[in-house]
């Protein structure tokens, strides 16, 4: 059984667009075709755990920022959720 992971689509994007990337060097980054891109970023479709943490790594972008519902607009909001995920991993919030 495969495990999908639903990342919101505006991260998807985002991560592929903060990179200047095209559809098509993801699809081939990724090894699945264009198709897929698109429709995990229309949220037809949803990636693998597996595919959604290697987008996360070429993308450059920490796995967790794919749960997101828009992108972090500075530093000083990056900071805060990274704080919060760190203090829910240690304690279980």
């Amino acid at each position: 059984m495969t495990l999908r992971v639903y990342v919101t689509p505006r991260m998807l994007k985002w991560a592929r667009k903060r990179q200047h990337m095209t559809v098509f060097v993801i699809s081939r980054l990724m090894g699945v075709s264009v198709d897929f891109i698109d429709q995990w970023e229309a949220g037809s479709e949803s990636p693998t755990l597996e595919q959604a943490q290697k987008l996360a790594s070429i993308t450059d972008v920490p796995f967790g920022f794919l749960f997101l519902s828009h992108p972090l607009s500075c530093w000083h909001d990056m900071r805060y959720w990274w704080g919060r995920l760190v203090r829910l991993l240690r304690c279980g919030e």
